[in-house]
């Protein structure tokens, strides 16, 4: 059975790596997520990729292994060749290709595997990494996103489940001095972020609201902020102190945003118009740096 959980990784990670000189990041950190993970700057991606399947213990996990796993393969000897400027345009058609038929895969195995959210596996692995290394180098964020904020600075990338209206993956990518970077929005099987919204507070600050307003069950609201070389999540609605009383006692509605204010309500539509559902409390976004926060009144 191909699955391993975290402590198998790190097992085969220490065995494995023993000789290498910074052994002891790589068996903390190999099954990390992005934006957790410390990434790596290989100048050979063939020779990287190589390294982390031989000594490791991560493998390519695809559909359809006879012809999937060539193009994966393929997509790296593309993506090594745009790096050391043997390429003159950046392969995004062969990196999305190979993204997708491995997140297809990861899909079908969280749909239908034996395993739970806390499992990690030796293809989900590989998929961190290469997605890291796809971002790094990619440059101009729209050529991976779904979709971008005004300003060009950030994306999103979203990645369903078997079931197409089932999440998986959903990743924030940001532009830096060196390239793009990338990290995960919430959590592997919880979060489909479906809009992205640029925000500014009365000092002039920018924020980057990640958010799904869908209804109830799927609602959720990330807020980001660049800082210096990273991306800091400021607050959201997965936070433990989240729990403004915020609902409605109806199931006939729309949850509506309004970026002007920065709040939700819960609104019907009439014509052309929402109008907000009598009763019904509204959200409001506070922005205030690191003390925004969510509170319903």
């Amino acid at each position: 059975m191909r699955i391993l959980n975290y402590n198998i990784i790190g097992l085969l990670v220490v065995l494995a790596l023993i000789s290498c000189s910074n052994k002891d990041k790589r068996v903390k950190d190999i099954t990390a997520i992005p934006g957790v993970y410390t990434v790596d700057e290989p100048v050979d991606l063939i020779a990287y990729f190589d390294s982390l399947e031989q000594n490791c213990g991560v493998d390519i996990w695809v559909h359809s292994p006879e012809s999937e796993e060539e193009e994966v393969r393929q997509s790296i000897r593309e993506l090594d060749r745009y790096a050391s400027g043997k390429r003159k345009f950046y392969p995004a058609e062969d990196v999305k290709r190979a993204l997708n038929l491995i997140t297809f895969e990861q899909g079908y195995y969280y749909s239908h595997g034996s395993g739970d959210d806390e499992d990690s596996n030796s293809g989900e692995i590989f998929f961190f990494r290469y997605l890291e290394q796809a971002i790094r180098f990619c440059p101009e964020i729209s050529l991976l996103a779904d979709f971008k904020s005004a300003d060009d600075s950030v994306g999103v990338m979203y990645y369903s489940e078997w079931s197409a209206s089932n999440p998986l993956y959903s990743f924030l990518i940001y532009r830096q001095m060196k390239g793009c970077k990338v990290q995960m929005i919430g959590s592997k099987g919880n979060t489909n972020i479906e809009k992205l919204f640029q925000l500014k507070d009365e000092k002039g600050q920018t924020y980057y609201l990640c958010s799904n307003n869908f209804q109830s069950l799927c609602f959720c609201q990330y807020l980001y902020c660049l800082d210096g070389d990273g991306m800091t999540l400021i607050c959201s609605t997965d936070d433990d102190d989240y729990h403004p009383d915020w609902s409605a006692d109806t199931s006939d509605y729309e949850i509506v945003f309004n970026p002007q204010n920065v709040c939700w309500n819960y609104c019907y539509k009439k014509g052309d118009y929402y109008h907000k559902i009598e009763g019904t409390k509204t959200l409001y976004l506070k922005l205030d740096g690191e003390n925004s926060a969510f509170y319903a009144e």
